[in-house]
């Protein structure tokens, strides 16, 4: 993965998408310190898993995913999924939607913080966008949506 990232940066290559659950961060990091080139120029996305509440996004974020990718701050913290892994493609509808709901709002404090810049979502349903949209008054910025022909 780092010699991969490396290798795209020197391309000039400047999104990376990454994940917690993708066990990468650490080598995108070293790629990202390894190739010199400024935070600025490089526009970092990682995901966390979800739904799993406000407290262990912030920590999860905190103690894992910026130490491990070297940074300071994401330019887009997504949540990685609105039901458990093993119910995707997404089969939970409303189920769980409190927890969404807490994850969103941890999303939210770090985006207060600037330890993120944008907020989004992955594989939600419709209804599950609008679920945050009408409990908080905020949208995720982006619903990236896994899909396999």
């Amino acid at each position: 993965v780092q010699a991969g990232t490396e290798q795209w940066l020197k391309l000039g290559g400047r999104h990376i998408d990454t994940a917690w659950d993708y066990n990468t961060q650490l080598d995108v990091g070293r790629a990202l310190k390894a190739s010199g080139i400024p935070r600025g120029e490089v526009f970092i996305t990682t995901k966390l898993p979800g739904p799993i509440g406000k407290d262990k996004v912030i920590e999860l974020f905190t103690k894992e995913s910026l130490p491990q990718l070297g940074i300071e701050y994401v330019d887009l913290l997504l949540i990685h999924f609105p039901c458990h892994h093993q119910d995707f493609p997404n089969k939970c509808g409303e189920h769980l939607k409190e927890e969404r709901l807490d994850t969103w709002k941890g999303l939210m404090e770090l985006k207060e913080k600037k330890l993120i810049r944008a907020a989004g979502v992955s594989n939600y349903l419709l209804e599950q966008v609008e679920e945050i949209v009408e409990a908080t008054g905020s949208a995720p910025a982006v619903n990236q949506v896994e899909w396999h022909l």
